[in-house]
C-alpha cells in the first residue's frame, strides 16, 4: 500500500491511540511502530529530496534573473544615451522634426514637472504651511499635488516648475 506522508502520520497518530487505550499487544507495537517510522522517514526522505531540487532550480532562475535584469539595464542605458544624443544633435542643428524614409523623429515638450531643491526644506515648509503636500510612510514630497498646488498660483519657496523634452520616433511613410 502506496499512502501519503500525511496518510502515514494520520496511521501513525491511530496507532498511538489505540497502543494508549491497550488495543495492541505489546509484542506488535516494536514492529508497527517501526514499520510505520521507517515508511515516515523514506517519504519525508523524497520529500526533501524534491525540496532541494526544486530550490536548485530557485536558485538558477534567480541568477539568469539577476543576468537579464543587467543585460535589460545595459540596453535601457544604450537606448537612453541614443535619445539624448540624437535630440541634442538636433536641437544644436535647430531641427524640432525630421522625417525619414522609415522614421517621424520629433522632440517634443512633456508635462512640466516638480523639481525641489532642497527635499528637507521643502518638508519642513510643508508641515508647517501646506501638510497636503505630503505623503507619510516617512516625509515625502508629493509631487502631483505640489503641482496642482503650484498650478493653482501656489508658493512655495526652493519649489519651480521644469519643462522637459523628450525624443519621439515613429514609423515613416514607407514602413
Amino acid at each position: 500500500m502506496n499512502m501519503t506522508l500525511y496518510e502515514i502520520g494520520q496511521a501513525y497518530q491511530y496507532f498511538l491511540e489505540q497502543v494508549e487505550a491497550g488495543e495492541i499487544p505489546e509484542e506488535a507495537i516494536n514492529d508497527t511502530l517501526g514499520g510505520i517510522e521507517g515508511d515516515f522517514k523514506e517519504k519525508a526522505d523524497n520529500i526533501a529530496c524534491m525540496i532541494k531540487n526544486l530550490q536548485y532550480f530557485v536558485d538558477i532562475i534567480k541568477a539568469e534573473e539577476k543576468v537579464l535584469w543587467a543585460r535589460r539595464k545595459s540596453k535601457e542605458s544604450q537606448i537612453q544615451w541614443l535619445k539624448d544624443y540624437l535630440m541634442c544633435s538636433l536641437l544644436e542643428i535647430g531641427q524640432s522634426r525630421m522625417e525619414t524614409a522609415r522614421n517621424m523623429i520629433s522632440i517634443r515638450k512633456t508635462k512640466a514637472s516638480v523639481n525641489i531643491e532642497d527635499t528637507q526644506n521643502f518638508i519642513q515648509w510643508a508641515q508647517e504651511n501646506e501638510d497636503s503636500l505630503l505623503t507619510y510612510h516617512d516625509p515625502d514630497p508629493n509631487k502631483t499635488r505640489i503641482k496642482e498646488y503650484l498650478d493653482a498660483g501656489g508658493k512655495i519657496p526652493g519649489v519651480s516648475m521644469e519643462q522637459g523634452q523628450t525624443l519621439q520616433i515613429r514609423k515613416g511613410k514607407l514602413e
